[in-house]
């Protein structure tokens, strides 16, 4: 493990505080700051959560790596840094480990960087935009998702709720009419758009309404909930010749695109396609094992031969536009849990619709998704984590982003 990020609620330390012997837990540096500083128990947070975050990254336990074996000092311009105490536990330079500390009202959040991971995730930091004081809602994207079909309303709630967590500055949710009224429902802030069709579900002769609802979205997701069959398979071909916008696809719309593949490379290269590895099999006409063999040279292949961007899920999820190859690290087998996948498109179609390229959005949405979820394993745990838990931290994420 090459990062770690912990998140201790503020007021956990007043306990702590009380013990006799805080020389197990703060140097005698730290003591005298936190001691010193009004607020006390803030500064104390964020000693414990970056020592607990160092031992993240390092891949070890917190008892096992010894609280007293590192300090966190701060130089001439406030920044914080770790100080190594115990050269035999933690085998690191000082200036080999890098820490950033953020605090959000009554938690405090610390990231733990080893020093080869640290200039790819200062990469994917330095990507992220900030907003401007004189903007709108407009100014920050018009995503829609098109998915949904009967009994499966959840799934695209998920990625349009994900997508409005990312950042979208309006998010929109097309779904056939069968299932809008649970959609309204459930939904505040998307804007349902119901879809007439026979049967309950996407046909081919639903596409072309949808395209005319989409021609000022500014950027679509497709795919989650839409169901199977030949009426899917020639709905999501008619959608995608025909619609110049930005498009992520997952789900339903890439088990369709494995059907055929033949116009894909054909389509505008603001595609960005993100199986996981069965969905991968799939398109590739193949097995998970080979996938999983060289997930890499997976990724990049197709990427390259179909002229898209594509992300291939898992422990260590892949980007690619078939020259640059981008390997996430963030994230944690708690996110292994249904839904997981619709968040990550929705916080994708989020960043595509505020204007960023489909690798850009790639490698930050992974990232985003990782992050949001590693806070939420440090809240929860990772057995009982589900999708939602994923989308609740996104604000956290994405506000610690701006300030790591």
């Amino acid at each position: 493990m090459k990062i770690g990020v912990d998140i201790v609620k503020v007021s956990r330390m007043e306990d702590i505080l009380k013990r006799k012997k805080l020389d197990s837990v703060f140097s005698k540096a730290e003591q005298e700051r936190i001691f010193r500083n009004k607020n006390t128990l803030e500064s104390a947070s964020s000693y414990f959560a970056s020592k607990e975050a160092l031992s993240k990254a390092m891949g070890i336990g917190i008892w096992k790596m010894g609280l007293d074996s590192v300090e966190v000092l701060h130089d001439d311009m406030g920044k914080p840094y770790f100080n190594i105490l115990n050269k035999e536990k933690i085998p690191f330079t000082n200036e080999e480990v890098d820490l950033s500390i953020a605090h959000d009202g009554e938690y405090c959040i610390a990231a733990a960087v080893l020093k080869e991971q640290l200039q790819a995730d200062r990469k994917i930091l330095g990507l992220l935009k900030k907003r401007k004081k004189n903007s709108n809602k407009g100014d920050y994207g018009r995503a829609a998702l098109i998915g949904g079909s009967a009994g499966m309303s959840g799934s695209c709630f998920l990625s349009s709720t994900a997508a409005l967590r990312s950042g979208a500055g309006l998010s929109y949710t097309i779904v056939p009419d069968s299932i809008s009224q649970i959609l309204q429902i459930k939904s505040l802030e998307n804007i349902v758009i119901p879809i007439h069709t026979e049967g309950g579900d996407f046909n081919a002769a639903s596409s072309s309404e949808v395209l005319e609802k989409i021609e000022n979205m500014d950027a679509v997701g497709i795919g989650p909930g839409l169901g199977s069959g030949e009426e899917i398979a020639e709905f999501v071909k008619k959608i995608l010749i025909h619609s110049d916008k930005p498009f992520v696809i997952d789900a339903d719309a890439l088990n369709a695109l494995s059907k055929d593949l033949s116009y894909v490379s054909d389509l505008s290269k603001d595609i960005i396609l993100t199986p996981h590895p069965l969905e991968m099999a799939r398109l590739l006409g193949t097995t998970v094992d080979e996938v999983e063999k060289d997930r890499i040279s997976a990724a990049k292949n197709f990427a390259k031969e179909y002229s898209c961007t594509l992300l291939l899920k898992g422990s260590k999820t892949v980007v690619t536009n078939g020259k640059e190859v981008y390997v996430n690290t963030t994230g944690n087998p708690g996110m292994a849990t249904a839904g997981s996948g619709d968040v990550l498109t929705g916080i994708i179609l989020a960043l595509l619709g505020q204007g960023y390229g489909t690798m850009e959005a790639g490698k930050m949405g992974a990232y985003i998704h990782g992050f949001a979820g590693d806070l939420a394993k440090e809240e929860l745990g990772e057995m009982g984590m589900v999708a939602s838990d994923i989308i609740r931290y996104l604000p956290k994420t994405l506000k610690g982003m701006e300030e790591l």
